[in-house]
């Protein structure tokens, strides 16, 4: 596991690349409560695909919603 202090937007990249989606969305995570709308967009797309999390449409649209406002 990385170290929460190194995660990047690029380490979510690379593991959602790898199939290891549900370190992606811990990549990711931070940098949505941060305002990254790229990972606002990605961590609702794991929501509506259920990759990683459990597949959940509800969980999806304010994160999609988010991303496009930014």
């Amino acid at each position: 596991m990385i170290a929460q202090a190194t995660r990047t937007f690029t380490n979510g990249v690379a593991a959602y690349g790898g199939s290891e989606y549900a370190i992606a969305q811990e990549d990711w995570r931070p940098l949505t409560h941060s305002g990254d709308p790229a990972a606002q967009r990605n961590l609702a797309h794991l929501y509506r695909m259920g990759l990683g999390v459990a597949q959940y449409i509800v969980q999806a649209v304010p994160w999609c919603r988010l991303a496009a406002e930014s």
